[in-house]
């Protein structure tokens, strides 16, 4: 009697056994034909992020080859050296990543913003920077010598168009982080009269549309550039030497550094 009880026990803890390892078998296989994705990580109460993130301050650039520093000896462009300053007067960190394009128009730069990861570090950022507008206004003006003066307008309707999703998808992914969008200078007045009409009419239309945007703020450039082509140009009379990425960057820093802590939408 007694071995007859030890084999029904042999026998249901074998049946145990063997359904526990159909079961966890059943569940690798399903994970792994099947995978499900990771939670991300909480970021607490409201969607805030931790306290320990807040020791480091993070700049993402956005645009085309001004905000990438094409023509800088010094390789800093006007962001890294406006990064420079910051660091200078800022306790915490500073960390910058910059996203721009050379080449880049604002139809570029929309496709760009539809990228996941490009809208991730866009939500990340406690300073956004911008240049956009440049390559539309100038399509495919690499040398001087085959410019056509009576294609220096660029369509102006279509880039306001463009202009206002890029602002809109900038702030669907973060509402609040203040934004500064250089304007435009004039590389060519020199060489073609009459143009400095056409760069103050995008400009007109760039500042209106900061202003529409809740903490935009246009940052004026023309004047910089204004009769000093030939001091602040680089060798391809279109993108700044040091001196004129010297001059973007104080000016940008100076208005910087006057909005942070404030609401926005204005130009300086």
């Amino acid at each position: 009697m007694r071995n007859v009880i030890l084999l029904r026990f042999l026998i249901f803890v074998s049946v145990l056994a063997f359904s526990t390892f159909l079961i966890g078998f059943g569940l690798a296989v399903k994970d792994l034909l099947m995978p499900t994705a990771s939670p991300l990580p909480s970021l607490g109460v409201g969607g805030e992020k931790p306290s320990s993130e807040k020791d480091t301050l993070t700049i993402v650039s956005l645009g085309d080859s001004l905000t990438r520093g094409v023509g800088d000896g010094e390789g800093k462009g006007y962001v890294g050296r406006v990064v420079d300053r910051l660091k200078s007067i800022e306790k915490r960190k500073v960390s910058v990543t910059n996203l721009a394009v050379s080449g880049a128009t604002s139809q570029d730069l929309i496709k760009q913003l539809s990228v996941p990861g490009v809208r991730y570090a866009i939500s990340e950022a406690d300073i956004l920077f911008l240049t956009i507008g440049g390559n539309d206004l100038n399509p495919g003006f690499e040398k001087l010598d085959k410019m056509d003066p009576t294609h220096f307008i660029g369509d102006l309707s279509a880039f306001v168009t463009r202009g206002k999703k890029i602002l809109a998808e900038i702030r669907d992914v973060n509402p609040d982080a203040p934004l500064f969008w250089l304007g435009l200078y004039n590389p060519f007045e020199d060489v073609l009269p009459g143009t400095n009409r056409t760069i103050l009419a995008w400009n007109r239309q760039m500042e209106d549309l900061s202003l529409s945007v809740r903490s935009v703020y246009f940052v004026p450039l023309f004047d910089l550039f204004h009769q000093q082509t030939g001091r602040m140009l680089y060798s391809d009379h279109f993108h700044p030497n040091s001196k004129g990425y010297e001059a973007i960057s104080i000016r940008l820093s100076s208005v910087l550094i006057n909005v942070l802590g404030t609401g926005g939408g204005e130009k300086h």
